[in-house]
């Protein structure tokens, strides 16, 4: 995912440009008028903005207009490891709010949600080693992938960030501060990779099985090995498709792209709503909730038919879009002109071989069938909780609910509080204090006699989760204990 506010606005602005290898001093006032110096190598300009690489490989974008002098200098000296590391510590806090590890070319960054307990320490660099171990079995499959069909690659210029937020509730106001709101909510990401910081951010929570942050490092990696161009008009479903195609099994990268993928294969038959000529003319699918989960099962499966049927044609064609120049105009024609050129057929006839080389593959593969949640079950992953809830209604209507919490928290207990809310707008509240790392608390039985505000009464029919958590001893944890809950507002 790599909608950012300050990606959108430069990917859309309309200008001639080049990738210039120039490095200078620029000096230019910020959006308050104090004056800046910056040591930077000129990544791309045009229409009156400047794309600034600094020295730990994030980018910065500065209009021309406030640019008052520019002098030429030799390209600033690429951050370390280790340096980065220290900038990440001031940026965050310091020891207050964070840890930090550095490996090789890789750094891992975790912003606490309050103060940790020396009992925890071990633990959080447990949590470190692991994150790191994965990031570099990413970058081994990726290059043994790239290897095996003849793309071209080159090691990483910079430092490869990996930014982990304890706290669901801290990751989604950064991600909000970053998007402005637009793309995808924040509530509804996971995880994500920017070109712009080229950071790869991620929730806690995702930690466990390393299934999103698996999708956002193949984005790192694909940038960072210079395979495609970061800021670039590269068409989102290439760039989707390909990090869709690797599977994890917690910190190792266990599937590559040509082998078919459980998850995308079964959900490839139900996704109608996306053709394949429109996900190839405009990234416009995967900018909204409506429509992006079925994008990235076509973005796959297209990816998929290419790797697997077009293994000789595929390295020509990321060359090709492999050349777009960062901050590009966007052409749609051109798109669907050169996936016809380079693979022979219309984008139309690709989708309409898709079903019938899956099928083949699914049998040759004997690909096991998904488990499927029994009848009134919820099971969800939200706030360091992993929780599975049973509702039935029983004879008098009355609607019931039971079920178990597991704290997933890698680091430290917590404590939660779980709402199951019923669509009429009644709901059932447990608060459950101090469950330690990795340990289960039951959800007793208990009916949904509570009322939401602004409920309307009626027929229960179905029932969602909701799931907060904090640190024992916390403020809020204590307003939790005493009975201050927070309450639903049904809209």
């Amino acid at each position: 995912m790599i909608d950012l506010r300050t990606d959108i606005c430069c990917v859309l602005i309309t200008l001639i440009a080049c990738e210039c290898a120039a490095a200078d001093i620029f000096h230019y006032r910020d959006r308050e008028g104090k004056a800046v110096t910056v040591e930077a190598r000129l990544v791309a300009s045009g229409q009156g903005q400047h794309v600034l690489e600094l020295s730990d490989g994030q980018y910065r974008i500065v209009p021309q207009a406030v640019v008052t002098k520019r002098e030429q200098s030799d390209p600033p000296t690429p951050l370390t490891a280790d340096e980065v590391l220290e900038q990440l510590k001031k940026q965050f806090g310091g020891e207050a709010g964070f840890r930090g590890r550095a490996e090789g070319h890789f750094v891992v960054g975790l912003i606490l949600g309050g103060e940790l307990p020396k009992s925890s320490e071990s633990r959080v660099t447990s949590c470190l080693k692991k994150a790191a171990r994965f990031q570099k079995s990413v970058e081994k499959t990726f290059l043994s992938f790239t290897k095996r069909m003849r793309v071209k690659t080159e090691p990483p210029t910079h430092p490869l960030v990996l930014i982990i937020y304890e706290t669901d509730a801290d990751f989604e106001k950064y991600h909000s501060s970053l998007t402005g709101g637009a793309g995808l909510s924040s509530s509804n990401v996971a995880g994500f990779y920017s070109p712009v910081t080229n950071r790869l951010v991620i929730r806690m929570t995702e930690c466990l099985t390393f299934d999103t942050p698996l999708h956002e490092a193949i984005h790192q990696q694909v940038f960072n090995q210079h395979v495609l161009k970061r800021l670039a008009p590269t068409p989102a479903w290439f760039n989707e498709g390909i990090a869709t195609g690797f599977e994890g099994n917690s910190d190792k990268v266990s599937r590559g792209p040509s082998r078919v993928s459980v998850r995308y294969s079964r959900l490839a038959g139900r996704s109608r709503n996306v053709d394949w000529e429109s996900l190839v003319a405009d990234d416009n699918a995967f900018r909204g909730d409506i429509f992006a989960g079925q994008a990235y099962v076509h973005a796959w499966s297209m990816h998929w038919l290419l790797v697997t049927k077009y293994k000789k044609q595929y390295p020509r064609y990321v060359e090709l879009i492999g050349q777009e120049m960062p901050l590009a105009e966007s052409d749609s024609k051109k798109r669907e002109r050169v996936v016809e050129e380079v693979f022979g057929k219309s984008v139309n006839d690709l989708q309409l071989e898709f079903p019938r080389a899956l099928a083949s593959a699914l049998r040759r593969q004997k690909l096991p069938a998904p488990k499927e949640d029994p009848v009134g079950t919820l099971t969800l992953q939200s706030n360091l909780a992993d929780i599975a809830v049973v509702g039935l209604s029983d004879s008098r209507g009355q609607f019931l609910t039971e079920g178990t919490l597991r704290n997933i928290s890698l680091i430290r207990p917590m404590t939660f509080h779980v709402m199951a809310i019923t669509n009429s707008g009644r709901y059932a509240e447990w608060v459950l204090p101090n469950v330690g790392i990795n340990k289960q608390a039951k959800l007793s039985a208990q009916a949904a006699t509570l009322k939401a505000a602004g409920s309307r009464g009626g027929r229960t029919r179905s029932f969602q989760l909701l799931v907060n958590s904090t640190t024992p001893g916390s403020r809020e944890a204590k307003r939790w204990e005493s009975g201050d809950t927070p309450k639903p507002r049904v809209r």
